[in-house]
Order: structure tokens, then sequence, then C-alpha cells
């Protein structure tokens, strides 16, 4: 990804910690392999740092949900054919409708 820079209104900060990037992923999986039948759904994937290891780790009969507010990020994520369903703008604003439609799902995320 091109230089990008982060935004304070938007709380951004970028993991960077590989130990704890391999802790959440293997986490998360484990998550996923205890919920059968569960999809995945990561809130604010950022550049990458925890949904790179993941998509490796995914099983490729796995739903993969993202949920960014970041215009520029969006963007960033729209190519990859990995993701099932990209939610635009504030996880928070989501409507119950849409919620719904990813039905059971683990959820991950680095927040601030």
């Amino acid at each position: 990804m091109k230089s990008f820079d982060k935004r304070k209104a938007f709380g951004q900060h970028f993991l960077s910690d590989v130990g704890v990037i391999n802790g959440i992923v293997d986490e998360t999986i484990g998550a996923l392999a205890r919920h059968e039948g569960h999809s995945l759904l990561e809130i604010g994937p950022g550049k990458g740092a925890i949904t790179r290891p993941l998509l490796s780790k995914l099983p490729m009969d796995k739903n993969f949900f993202v949920a960014e507010r970041d215009k520029v990020l969006i963007e960033f994520w729209k190519p990859e054919s990995r993701i099932t369903q990209l939610l635009a703008g504030d996880f928070l604003d989501q409507s119950t409708e849409v919620l719904q439609t990813l039905g059971k799902i683990v959820v991950v995320s680095n927040l601030p």
C-alpha cells in the first residue's frame, strides 16, 4: 500500500508487533474452529497487519466480512477476492438488517 497517514479522528493506530499479531490470529482461528458454521468479521482491518495473516490461515469455505470506515482503506480492500462482503462506514452505524445477513460470526479487531 502506498504511504498512508493515520487519521486521529478515526483513532487510527497500526499494529506492528509480530508476536501480538500472531497471538490474535491464532486465537481467532481457534475460535472459528470451536464455532463450526460461523463466519469471520474483522472490524477495522486498516492496512492488513491482522488481515493478511488471517487470510493465509482462514479455511477457504469460511465467509470473511470486513467493516471499514476510512474511505481510502475501503478502496484498498475492494479488490481482495477473499472478502465476502465489505461493510463500508462505521460498524456501529450498520443496520440490524445488514448485520443479520452475516449470520453467526466470530469478530476480530484491534481497536484503540
